[in-house]
């Protein structure tokens, strides 16, 4: 600055410039400024040295970091995209199951929520990297916020300079009157008053408040004035009869409008109305009351009420403003004013008018009124479209907000008609459902009356006002002393009665049809928009549920016209509600009623299932695609959903029992055998792989066959034909009659799936009778009162005589049989598949009655069997009943069976003979089951003998060949030895079950005499060889209790070489055989001797390399017979049973353990002491 002017800038143009080239250091160092103009230099004065300022000050210059407001956290931007990404999944959450059940395809919605919320993420990313410099951005901006700040104090220094240079020109006035000034001041304080100027009494004079007594009569009697100025000048709209004054104040209430509150300038007549305050009176109802209420208040924000007040008020005194300017003029001419009332006008043509501002005034607030809750509605619409409804829902706003249309049902994507197959195009679909315009209507005649309305007739209303404003304006033509002919004067204004009217348009061929304009006019009579209850969304819901209603209703009429194609009785279709969506109920038949509505939000057709069908929803989305894309096919998909319905839910029941069954196995030619039908399902015969069940759905119910289907091969195709069939009649199984409701029953699938594979296998019985040139007659049983009998009457019973079915050709004999044999298929009725019982009666029962051992069952399953054959005996009548569940091989498994039982009932009975024999007394048949023989050979020893059939699978003319089985067993002791502790090892174990493989092949077949003589042999064989086996069994426990106390004895085991043929072998190396020999008679000798390479008595060592000669065998045997030949009694066996043969000793089986006993242990301790 030079002389009071500003500096100016280098000559050369040229401004100073900053240097930053340490903007982007780090805060940490230290950032020095330099100022540079043209030819200065950036080093410091010689003469002044830089100040030295710590840094920490400098720093502490610069403004802090929340000073820069332009800058968000990165926090906060993270935290509001996690939100806003939850919300729209939960909000996507809320709306895809809606759109699910509508048939639309969720996917697209997800793709776009999944693509913008990655582009915000990967958004998010780029900032996070960013973020990273973010305190060096915030270091250079605060040097630059620095640097910005000493440039604005150099301005205001440089403006305040300027303000000093403006405000010394002010300094050179003259000098106060000091003269005046000194007379006013020596005078008293009340004539000081009365020297000074008004205008400086009534600025600077601090005026006296008024008393509380002041104000309330101030407000008396400007309430007097509010009420004669209403009654007797101001023409008083009839919606505003009803007002209140108090406190200098009229309160004007429109109920579901508005409450305004006004006052007077004054009282006098000139004096005009302003507005004090202003409320809406309208409600918010719904589900968006919420969301709405907080956007749109009853009170007017204090900006929109700054706005709104000038023009309130200026419409109040618009025509005061014209009559005051007219006045003015007037005094300007020269002219006398007239004293006419202040409310008086006139307008253009001279015509008396009276002043109505109140009727402006509730016009105008009015409009305003309407138009806020037509905005109010304006946004429920679009938050309806945010939550879900924005592709089925659109609105056009007019452009002076005067009216809305609202189209609902909206197509995303237009409708193209499709070609049919006659060459025509189906009809064009409109691309919304239909419109609901919401307007705001004045002087409509037509329309409602409004909420506001004092009464409920028009005319009434209409007559009550005139009268009113006719009353107010003869009383302003007598105060203005107007003679009597002239007309009363007329009001400026006209009170222009306004509501929101509500239309509805039904787009024409909407779902294939046009409602009919009289039911549209029906439905359309009541809608109202309820200014106490703002809910445009209960009003899109409203029309939507009468859309679809009328829709229903017309195809209710169309369906019950011709109920046979779609539902099983007259009254089997009605329309109901379910959750307020109408809802079109159609019984398909007894056991499911189809629900079709109509969404409320997209218009789509829904099929929903009352009930438990197997259609999934899936299934149910398809059809109520086909409907939607094709409405005029309407009826075609429903006969054509009905019967599919049928189907999979009969195919659903024949799953649940476990059966298998197809819709087609037949070409269309074949099926026509069966008549004409609407569906077929084949339930395939699990045991018979030709034969099916049919079911025929017809209009009239279920129809039964059971078929017979081959494939030609000869001339390459594979096409099924019908072979053979037969109806089936339910009502012969006692099920009652066929089914005429489509009542899917279990238990009727169940048993005539079960009469079809019963009445196969008779007839695969009754084959295998022809086959093999057996004769048989038929029986059908008596007719019983129970249902297993009336049952077991719908298959006959084969009667066949035993000779016939046991020919000599077959390789057995019907000896034991009596002469007819029953044979029927039953059981079939249950779940398990039909069964072939034979029963035959036995000419003589078997030699035990009966006599079942308590361990096992009366009936068993054979060994080598099917596990479902089973053969059984009743004792009371000596019948033996075989049960085959293989229907192909019945007849094969009866004579199988039949050999078996015989058989072992000729072994039983030869070993009840042997019992009656001297000296087998303890000879016991124990049990006989037919199957098995159970029976004591000694003391308490059980032997069990089972015949095996080799094969029961036999060809025609082939002898049956099998082996018999056998299982040894001890009896149970008795109780007392139980407790007192009398029961060993030994005391149940039976030793002839370690050689049962050898004694099995010794039961050979044979005829009579060759079986009893095997058994007999048997029996003897089993006596013989029990005490050397008990001996082997006793040496084999002593052994391992040896070694456990020493294991340097000898390893030693038993070997069973054959049925009579035994071996204790030593270490591997030595062994003794133990043979039984015939005669009752006994040798023990070394292994390695042969009983049958010499003629002589004496065995001949064998050159084995396996074994090794026993040491000193032979002297061994000497001594064992030397001892025991002493130790003979009177009682004793001859010494002559008892004699050694040079490498063993042969006696008699009485001395067969002792001998064994002493042998082996001589043998054994010659073997320690060797090994020693």
């Amino acid at each position: 600055m030079n002389n009071g002017k500003h500096a100016s800038p280098p000559t050369n143009g040229h401004l100073p410039s900053v240097s930053t080239a340490a903007a982007t250091a780090p805060a940490t160092k230290a950032v020095k400024l330099v100022l540079k103009t043209k030819g200065s230099s950036t080093k410091p004065s010689q003469g002044i040295p830089p100040p030295d300022i710590p840094l920490n000050e400098l720093e502490r210059e610069l403004p802090p970091r929340d000073a820069f407001t332009d800058q968000v956290p990165l926090a906060d931007i993270i935290d509001r995209l996690v939100q806003d990404s939850y919300s729209r999944l939960v909000e996507l959450s809320d709306t895809l199951p809606g759109a699910t059940n509508a048939g639309e395809d969720p996917r697209p919605a997800i793709l776009a929520y999944a693509d913008e919320t990655r582009k915000k993420f990967l958004k998010a990313y780029v900032l996070s990297k960013w973020s990273k410099a973010s305190r060096d951005v915030e270091t250079s901006m605060g040097i630059y916020a620095y640097l910005d700040e000493h440039s604005n104090q150099i301005d205001q220094a440089i403006q305040q300079l300027a303000d000093i240079k403006a405000l010394i020109a002010g300094a050179r006035l003259r000098n106060s009157d000091l003269s005046t000034a000194v007379t006013v001041l020596t005078e008293p304080p009340e004539r000081q008053k009365s020297l000074l100027p008004t205008m400086l009494q009534e600025m600077y004079t601090v005026t006296k408040p008024m008393s509380a007594d002041a104000v309330k009569a101030t407000l008396r009697r400007l309430n007097e004035v509010l009420r004669l100025r209403l009654r007797l000048w101001e023409i008083v709209p009839l919606e505003w009869s009803d007002y209140t004054v108090d406190d200098g104040r009229v309160v004007f209430t429109v109920d579901g409008l508005f409450t305004a509150t006004f006052s007077l300038t004054g009282s006098e007549q000139n004096d005009t109305w302003y507005i004090i305050d202003l409320q809406f009176m309208h409600g918010i109802g719904g589900s968006l009351q919420e969301r709405t209420i907080g956007v749109f208040p009853r009170r007017m924000p204090p900006h929109l009420w700054a706005q709104l007040v000038p023009g309130v008020n200026h419409e109040l005194a618009v025509n005061m403003m014209q009559l005051a300017a007219e006045e003015q003029a007037k005094e300007a001419s020269g002219a006398d004013p007239t004293s006419a009332a202040p409310t008086e006008a006139k307008d253009a043509t001279s015509i008396d008018v009276v002043d109505a501002p109140l009727i402006r005034a509730f016009n105008l607030l009015q409009m305003l009124s309407l138009s806020y809750q037509l905005e109010i509605l304006i946004h429920q619409v679009q938050q309806i479209r945010n939550l879900g409804w924005a592709d089925h829902l659109s609105m056009i706003v007019r452009p002076d907000r005067m009216s809305i249309s609202i189209r609902y049902w909206t197509r995303s994507t237009p409708h193209q008609p499709t070609r049919l197959a006659n060459g025509q195009f189906t009809p064009q679909l409109p691309p919304h459902g239909g419109t609901i315009t919401i307007t705001i209507e004045k002087n409509s005649p037509s329309q409602p009356l409004p909420a506001h309305s004092k009464s409920t007739n028009p005319h009434v209303e209409r007559l009550a006002r005139e009268l009113d404003q006719r009353l107010t304006l003869e009383a302003i033509k007598r105060a203005r002393r107007t003679p009597p002919e002239v007309e009363p004067p007329k009001p400026s204004d006209e009170v222009e009665k306004a509501v929101i009217a509500v239309t509805w348009e039904p787009a024409p061929n909407a779902w294939a049809l046009t409602p009919p304009a009289q039911l549209v006019a029906a439905e359309a009579k009541d809608l109202r928009v309820d200014s106490k209850s703002l809910d445009c969304e209960s009003l899109i819901k409203t029309v939507a549920q009468r859309h679809a209603r009328l829709i229903l209703g017309y195809w209710l009429n169309q369906i019950q016209f011709h109920w046979r194609r779609f539902i099983s009785s007259p009254d089997g279709a009605s329309i109901s509600a379910e959750d307020d969506t109408p809802c079109l109920r159609l019984s398909l038949y007894e056991s499911l009623t189809l629900h079709v509505l109509i969404d409320l939000r997209t218009g789509k057709i829904i099929l929903r299932d009352a009930s438990d069908s197997p259609m999934k929803d899936n299934r149910f989305n398809q059809f109520s695609l086909s409907i939607n894309d094709a409405p005029h096919r309407m009826w075609e998909i429903l006969h054509r959903l009905r019967f599919t319905t049928i189907l999979e839910l009969v195919e659903l029941q024949v799953t649940s029992i476990g059966l298998q069954s197809f819709r087609s196995l037949l070409p269309p030619a074949e099926l026509q055998k069966f008549g004409s039908a609407a569906g077929h399902l084949f339930i395939h015969l699990s045991t018979f792989p030709d034969h099916f069940l049919l079911i025929v759905f017809t209009t009239d119910g279920f129809k039964y066959a059971l078929i017979e289907i081959f494939r030609p091969l000869s001339n390459g195709s594979n096409r099924a034909a019908t072979k053979d069939f037969a109806w089936l009649e339910p009502e012969k199984l006692g099920l009652g009659p066929a089914d005429t409701d489509f009542a899917v029953r279990t238990e009727v699938l169940r048993e005539m799936y079960a009469f079809a594979c019963a009445r196969v296998s008779y007839m695969k019985v009754e084959m295998q009778l022809k086959h093999r040139n057996i004769l048989y007659d038929f029986i059908f049983p008596p007719p019983p009162d129970t249902t297993e009998g009336k049952r077991n009457r719908c298959v006959p019973v084969f009667k066949i005589l035993a000779t016939d079915l046991w020919s000599n050709a077959s390789g057995n004999t019907a000896e034991a049989a009596c002469r007819n044999v029953k044979l029927m298929v039953t059981n079939w009725w249950n779940e398990e598949p039909a069964q072939i019982i034979t029963e035959v009666k036995l000419k003589a029962p078997p030699p035990l009655s009966l006599g079942i051992s308590p361990r096992r069952n009366q009936v068993v399953t054979g060994p080598g069997l099917r596990p479902d054959s089973l053969v059984s005996y009743n004792p009371k009548t000596s019948i033996v009943s075989f049960l085959s569940s293989d229907v192909d091989v019945a007849i094969d498994e009866l004579q199988g069976e039949w050999d078996r039982v015989q058989r072992t009932l000729a072994i039983a009975r030869h070993v009840a003979d042997i019992s009656r024999l001297k000296g087998y007394e303890d000879v016991r048949l124990l049990s006989f089951n037919l199957l098995t023989i159970e029976f004591t050979y000694h003391s308490d020893f059980v032997a069990t003998i089972e015949y095996i059939p080799s094969t029961l699978l036999l060809q025609p003319g082939l002898l049956p060949t099998g082996s018999f089985q056998t299982s040894f067993s001890r009896l149970p002791a008795s109780a007392s030895k139980r407790r007192h502790g009398g029961l060993t090892e030994d005391r149940i174990f039976n030793p002839h079950q370690e050689i049962a493989s050898f004694l099995s092949p010794r039961l050979i077949e044979g005829n009579a005499e060759q079986t009893q003589q095997t058994v007999r042999e048997f029996v003897l064989l089993l006596r013989s060889t029990l005490p050397v086996l008990q001996e082997l069994e006793s040496i084999r426990r002593d052994i391992a209790l040896a070694r456990r106390k020493s294991p340097s004895k000898p390893k030693t085991s038993i070997v069973y070489k054959g049925a009579a043929w035994f071996r204790i072998l030593y270490n591997t190396l030595y062994a003794l055989d133990v043979r039984i020999l015939a005669n009752q008679q006994v040798v023990v000798l070394d292994a390695t001797c042969s009983l049958f390479q010499s003629s002589s008595s004496l065995p001949t060592p064998l050159n084995t390399p396996i074994l090794t000669p026993i040491p000193k065998i032979a002297a061994l045997s000497d001594t064992v017979v030397s001892a025991l030949s002493s130790t003979s009694t009177p009682t004793s066996p001859s010494p002559t049973s008892l004699y050694s043969v040079g490498q063993g000793i042969r006696c008699s089986e009485s001395l067969a353990r002792p001998v064994l006993r002493r042998l082996h242990e001589s043998v054994f301790e010659a073997l320690c002491e060797q090994s020693s």
